[in-house]
Parts: structure tokens; sequence; C-alpha cells
């Protein structure tokens, strides 16, 4: 990458450059009190696409002069030396590319030089979501082009009147206006010089799709009148299924938690426990077995509710909790003994014995009322409601059986069934596994006769207007196509002829123009094509396949800021012992598997397999957009491995295979990335300290007992979403310095760590 210029810009309409396309930083810039508003200065960056061409131009940010600064630069808004009217501005530039710019008043030694500003510019680049060029590039005068790799610091020069350094709007705007105008010259000329043919593309356009479109709208109002209505009432259907679904999902979680409750409570002995228990659990109201009776007599007192009622409730629905005693979970409705909507639990326990827990059905209710469009209600094997519809129907534990849907379910003993009533109404019902009950939900099919009528009218006014508004525009779109493809059947028929002097360009940017530009870059692109050919049958991966296709992808090496990983198995000699040559290849392919849907889902590249060792990057050859994001991905792709590989070792320790340990390296920085290799074979990779480095961190996990570790490098990405240790420095002679790890335990958002 060449070498960025950084600058700010001025109100004088200047560009001061403070680090230049060679890198060298201005020693010193006196900016003047009218050179800028309200102590604020835009800093701009140029990426350049060689030394002499700008390819961008982008704000990355602002130098806010401190309050105290200003006043004392108008203070001396009298003095003879203008430099004490001034500030001074100057520039450090480290090895690692961080720019930092410093700025005091004048030669005033009371005020240091204070650091307001500072960047990475090569991260900046790298990045930077560019905006697009109209919205960031300054005035193309205001800008210095550097034309040589001479090219000096101009602090002082005024661009306006630098005629060899700059080149003014006005001039590209006449060329641009030229080079349309010799476009449309040139179609036109080749056009008229075409042979007029018998029809007209333009006239067989229009006629052809104003057929098409009468065709397609009376097929579409009459299908709509035929099917709409039963695709409406078969949505509602799906929907009514789902509603079902759902509320019984909730009905089976709520079942485990109270049962979850009741075997807790059980083994609770001490009073004040127990009475705990019950002011952190108010819709438990009580617990009977054959060896305890626990009471929320809290729940007693405010409601007055006798504690024999219990017993009475227990002993009216004996037949139910007998059927506990084999193992069933019966839930009743008790709320007509208890005088409030209450229901109880009979749970199996040990020995063929029972408890039975009451409580309020209140979350039954919010559960089965929580989409107000359908209606959800429970009833239990003999059709009485648990929850659901009307609380006075619950409170009275009236019988449902003559309600169609109930009826169904007390006849057909089925788990799941659906039932259509006079075309109307629909029910579902499912029973819930974890109690011998079911939901029934219903919904009205009324509605979808009169959203069918009122929509199919509004289409065929739709349609009559696009029907209009087709004719209008297509007969405009037909012309101008007749004159295109009379302009490229000329220019067809003078290559056939050997004539390639042909200057067809345009700035249509639609399958024409890109036809049109095919023609000028053809020699080129039958070039490329042939390159791309031989080397593709040295690649095994589609997205480098593709890439090498269209060009987007440099083999003869480029810079690249990546972030690798590298994923190796601890103690692997030790492991592979346990496998038969079969099983071990096997097992590591079962294991490849796992890290290539991982790493893949995650946005990262499998760069290579190196025995029981696997290279991932991100950012080469494919992005995610900046290396903040690669990095994040990176990290991310490392804690679902290491949920993966758990749940890989439950298939291993089934099959008695011992489980798989794994750690991870993680690194990021500047690689070369490019093909390396012979004739015969070579590859995609990348290269350099930053992948030796990752390399090292991957070791490094077995003597930290740690699965994912980064370097300092990647934690600056990723701080924000992740939780940490710091480890030990990693040292080596072949470093200049240590470098700081970091084991990744988990998440920031996360409650505890995965570690």
């Amino acid at each position: 990458m060449i070498q960025p210029i950084v600058g700010i810009k001025l109100k004088s309409k200047r560009f001061v450059s403070l680090l230049n396309a060679k890198g060298q930083i201005a020693k010193h810039v006196f900016v003047y009190r009218d050179d800028f508003d309200g102590g604020k200065i835009p800093v701009f960056l140029c990426k350049m696409q060689t030394e002499a061409k700008i390819q961008k131009i982008f704000k990355i940010g602002q130098i806010e002069v401190p309050e105290n600064y200003l006043q004392q630069i108008s203070a001396n808004a009298d003095c003879e030396d203008a430099k004490k009217n001034s500030i001074r501005i100057t520039t450090t530039l480290n090895d690692e590319g961080m720019l930092a710019i410093n700025v005091a008043i004048s030669q005033n030694k009371k005020y240091k030089p204070l650091k307001l500003y500072q960047t990475n510019v090569i991260s900046e680049i790298e990045a930077q979501d560019y905006q697009d060029l109209q919205n960031s590039l300054l005035d193309y005068g205001d800008f210095v082009k550097c034309i040589s790799t001479d090219a000096e610091l101009l602090p002082e020069e005024d661009i306006s009147k630098n005629e060899i350094l700059k080149e003014t709007n006005s001039k590209i705007k006449i060329e641009n206006k030229k080079k349309k105008e010799n476009t449309s010259d040139e179609y036109y000329e080749l056009a008229e010089k075409a042979e007029e043919s018998k029809t007209s593309v333009a006239g067989k356009l229009v006629v052809s799709v104003m057929l098409v479109l009468f065709i397609v709208a009376a097929s579409i109002i009459l299908i709509f009148r035929k099917n709409f209505k039963a695709n409406l009432v078969e949505k509602e259907k799906l929907f009514t299924n789902i509603i079902n679904e759902r509320v019984v999902n909730e009905m089976n979680s709520e079942i485990d938690e109270l049962k979850a409750r009741a075997a807790l409570l059980l083994k609770m002995k001490d009073s004040e426990i127990v009475n705990s228990f019950f002011s952190n659990n108010k819709d438990i109201i009580a617990l009977i077995s054959d060896e305890t009776e626990l009471f929320n007599y809290e729940y007693l007192y405010a409601n007055g509710v006798k504690e024999e009622k219990f017993l009475e409730a227990v002993k009216v629905n004996k037949q139910s909790a007998s059927r506990a005693k084999y193992g069933k979970t019966v839930i009743k409705n008790v709320s007509h003994i208890l005088g409030h909507r209450t229901a109880v639990l009979f749970i199996p326990l040990e020995n063929r014995k029972y408890c039975s827990l009451f409580f309020t059905v209140d979350k039954f209710d919010d559960i089965c009322l929580s989409n107000v469009d359908y209606v959800s209600y429970i009833v239990d094997k003999k059709g009485f409601i648990i929850s659901g519809i009307d609380p006075q129907l619950v409170l009275t534990n009236q019988n449902l059986c003559n309600d169609p849907m109930v009826a169904a379910y007390l006849k057909n003993n089925e788990e799941k069934f659906e039932l259509t009533i006079d075309d109307s109404i629909y029910g579902y019902f499912a029973e819930v596994s974890n109690g011998e009950f079911a939901v029934v939900t219903t919904c009205s099919l009324s509605g979808s006769s009169k959203k069918a009528m009122h929509i199919s009218r509004e289409i065929i006014c739709l349609v009559i207007a696009i029907v209009l508004l087709a004719m209008i525009i297509i007969w405009f779109i037909g012309k101008r196509i007749s004159v295109c493809a009379k302009a490229l059947t000329e220019a067809t028929k003078k290559i056939s002829h050997g004539d390639f002097n042909i200057n067809l360009k345009t700035s249509s940017h639609d399958e024409l123009g890109t036809l049109t530009r095919a023609f000028d870059n053809m020699a080129k692109s039958l070039m490329v094509r042939d390159n791309a050919k031989r080397a593709l049958g040295r690649f095994a991966s589609p997205l480098l396949e593709e890439k090498v296709q269209n060009g987007e992808l440099k083999l003869d090496g480029e810079n690249k800021f990546s972030t690798v990983m590298f994923i190796g198995i601890r103690n692997f000699n030790k492991l592979s012992k346990r496998f038969r040559s079969e099983e071990l290849l096997e097992f590591l392919n079962n294991y490849y598997d796992v890290i290539k849907n991982n790493v893949i889902k995650n946005g990262g590249y499998i760069d290579k397999v190196m025995g029981d060792t696997v290279m991932t990057t991100w950012g080469t050859p494919v992005s995610s957009g900046t290396p903040k994001q690669d990095a994040i991905n990176a990290v991310m792709s490392a804690l679902k491995l290491r949920k993966a590989i758990i749940d890989f070792n439950v298939d291993l320790e089934a099959a008695g295979k011992p489980p798989v340990t794994i750690g991870c390296g993680i690194n990021t920085g500047s690689v070369v990335a490019g093909e390396i290799g012979c004739d015969e074979f070579s590859s995609y990779t990348c290269i350099g300290p930053i992948v030796s480095i990752a390399a090292m961190a991957e070791k490094l996990n077995k003597k930290y007992e740690s699965t994912i570790l980064i370097t300092e490098n990647t934690y600056n990405l990723v701080k924000e979403f992740v939780k940490i240790e710091e480890k030990t420095p990693l040292t080596s002679r072949d470093i200049e310095k240590p470098i700081k790890l970091f084991a990744v335990t988990g998440l920031s958002n996360e409650d505890k760590d995965e570690e």
C-alpha cells in the first residue's frame, strides 16, 4: 500500500499536509487564528492509488484546540509578531504507524504541546467504511496531488496558485462533458449506419410486454379469487397450530418448574426455610404427601382458606391421585373447593407414592391469553376447564364436554387433533406431555372472506394503473433499446471483419452498457480468463476460485490486515494411540468437519490443515468489512468452537473414545498474502510474524490450561465484547519484545465465564 497523505483543511482553501506520500512528517506548521472556526480543524486522509494518483479522500477526525489556547491567541491579536497570533502544530510517527498531532501556542513555553489527535494511519484505511466519494471529497483544487516520488511537504503553500500540483473542478467537468457528448455521438452514428429491420424492437417489446401484463393480470385476479381465501384460511389454521404449540411448550416448561419446586419443598425440614420458600413462591399454596403437610399460611390467612379444604380436595380427586402412584402426572381444577382459581398437581414419587402440589393458575391464564386474536384454554381428561376463556368458568369448575373441540378430545383420545366447525371456526388441540390435560386453541375464519374481497378490488385497480403506466414507460425504454441494439449490431459487424478500431464507450450500467464495455476489454478479458484457468487448477477452495475469476485476488502478493487463528489438539500423539489407523482418520475427518462448519459460518477461511493443527484467517482472502469485525468474528468462532467440541466429545465418549481438548491462538495484524509453491503445486496463504505469533499462542494453551489465547493486538479490537484473564507475556528470541497474552473466558454480556 502506498503511504497515505494526512493533513488539515484550513478556511483559506488550503490543504496543509502533515504526513506526505513518502512517509515524511512536518517539523512544524503555523496555523493562524483566521484559518479555523470555533477551535476545530478538520483532519483528512488521502488514500493513494500510486504516489502520483489519489484514490480516495475522506475525513477521519478533527483537532479541537483548548479554550485557554484560543483565549491566548485572541489576547495577542495586536501583536506585531504574527507567530504569537497562531498555534504551532507538530506531528510524530512511530514504527507501528501511529500518527500523533500535537498543538502548542507559537513560541510561548508556558503552553506546553498537547496531544490532541492520534490515529493509526494504516488501520484507518483498512477499518474505515469509506463514504461515497462525492460526500467526502474536498474541492479538487484544494488538495495536494503528488506528481513524483520527491513530493514535498507544503505547510505554507497556497495550492490555488500552484498550476503543476492541482486539477481544477472546471477542467474535469469540461473533459467529462466532452466524453459524454462523444459517447452519445458514437452511439447514434453507428445506429444510423445500421441496416433498418423490418420490425422495430421497441414495437415488439411494447406489444409483447403489454400482452404479458394483461395475461398476468387476468391470471392473478382469477387465481386470487379462487385461492386467496383458501390461503388465508390455511394461514389462520397454521397460526392457530403455532399458537397452540407455543402454549403447549410453555405449559410443559411450567409443569417442569412446578415439579422442581415440589421436589425442593419436600427436602425442606426447617419451618423457617419453608416459610421463606412460600414467601418467594407466592403462587404455591400447599404441598401434601403421606409424610408431610406444608401450607402457605400467608395465602391461607389472606384468602380465608382452611387447611381442611386441601384434604377435601385430595379426597375428592382420589381417583386421579391414584394414577399418580403409577407414574402419571395429573392436574385437576380445585377452584370450586378452595373458592379461588387454583389447581392441584399430583406428582409421582418413589415406591408408588405421590405428593399433591396446590398452586394458583394465574400463570396458566397469562400463557393462554398471551395472544388476543386466538382463544386458548386448558381442559383435563374429563373435560373440566383448568384455565383460560372466562375466569368464572374456572372458578366454578365447569365441564366443557359440549364444546365441539373438547368433545373431540374426549372421544378421539389422540395427542393432537384439528377440527373445522361450519367453515367459520377452526380449532386445534394438543395434549401436554407433562400432565394428563390438553391445550385447545380456536380462531374465527369469517374475516378471511371479507379480506379477500377487499384486496381483490384493490388488485384490480392497481393492475389497471400499472398497465397504463407500463405502456408509457416501455415505449420510451423500447426506443432506447432499439438505438443501442443497432449500434452494437454495427460494432459487431466491424469486429467480424477484423476492424478493432472501435471507441464505443457508454456511461450506462445496464446489460447493454456492460456488453459495450466488453468490446473494449475483450483482449484483456481473454488473457485474464486464461490466467485464471491455469491458476484455478491449483486451488481447492470455491471462494478462491471465485475471487481469482473476478480478478479480486493478487496471486503475486499483497499486504493484508488479517486476524489469524491456529486450532490444535492437545496431546495429540498420546490421544492418537487410543485409535486404530482407520478410526484415527475417521475421527480427524469428523473433527475437521466441526471446525470447517464453525469457521465458515463465522466468516472465516480455512487456510491449511497441518496434521492435528488447522490455520484459519479472517480478512484474508475475504473480510467482514473492518479489521475489528474480523477480529470479533474470529473470537466468536473460537468461543462457539469450544462449545461445539463439547458436543463432539459426547459422541466420542459414547463410542468409548477419549475426549478431545483443543487450544486456539489468535493474533491480528499485517500479513503478506499470495500464492506460494512451485509449478506443480502451490497454495494461497498468508505469512509474516503475525502468523508465527498466533501459532506460538496456540501451543501455550496447554501451559496456561486455557482454551483461547489472544494477543494484545486482537484484544484491543474485541475488548468491549469479551471477558479475559491476562497471562504471562509471550517471549521468544524471534520477537523483539514480549507480547501480552489474554485468555478469553467468555463474552462480556454473559453471567459467568465459560472457562
